[in-house]
């Protein structure tokens, strides 16, 4: 009788560990996780988990998150960004005149350009102005 009680508790552990009718997606999950001053991390959702074992804790209710970073998550960056309607133009170290400071930063934030203002006003039309 006893052979029979610890065989059905091996299977019933077995099944939940593994998953049953769920293609094995089921887990024991949910394990204790203490903090640590500079353990954060950041997760592929976005989100900032206390430690890199509560960001395991979360994965096992949503197999897709993974590990990005340590480290915090940084805000979204919001492209474009809202600039005034304000004439005021500038040449960028590209070469490139923008309508206004904010322009081009949304430019290089936006497009990962390595960009920044040169002086302001519009950027001279030919880098060789023969017609002097």
């Amino acid at each position: 009788m006893i052979g029979k009680v610890t065989l059905l508790t091996l299977l019933l552990v077995v099944v939940a560990v593994c998953g049953y009718g769920n293609k094995g997606r089921i887990r024991l999950c949910g394990q204790y996780c203490g903090t640590r001053p500079g353990s954060r991390v950041c997760g592929s959702d976005g989100k900032t988990y206390e430690s890199l074992c509560h960001l395991e804790n979360a994965r096992c209710g949503d197999q897709s998150i993974a590990f990005r970073h340590h480290g915090s998550c940084r805000p979204p960056v919001i492209c474009p960004g809202i600039c005034p309607a304000i004439y005021a133009p500038v040449c960028g170290t590209n070469g490139k005149t923008y309508a206004s400071e904010c322009q081009l930063n949304n430019e290089a934030k936006c497009n990962g350009l390595h960009v920044s203002k040169k002086h302001d006003g519009p950027c001279s039309e030919s880098l060789f102005n023969c017609a002097t």
